[in-house]
């Protein structure tokens, strides 16, 4: 198994074929709920919406396994 923390698991699964969410996306789809539950939510950026939040909800699961490491 990889130990970069973007690629460890969310929900191991001791299979070849099947290995699971990684951390970083079960990150980012929590990230991604937290965010979209706002009722004022505005995007100011030049991108759609959705990818904006996508790029919001996949820097806050960054910085989360950025924290998570030290």
């Amino acid at each position: 198994m990889n130990d970069n923390p973007q690629n460890l698991s969310a929900f191991p699964y001791e299979s070849y074929a099947r290995q699971g969410m990684t951390l970083r996306d079960y990150f980012a789809a929590k990230a991604l709920q937290g965010l979209i539950s706002n009722p004022n939510l505005k995007n100011e950026s030049d991108d759609t919406l959705e990818v904006a939040l996508a790029n919001s909800s996949y820097g806050l699961a960054d910085a989360m396994l950025e924290r998570r490491s030290k």
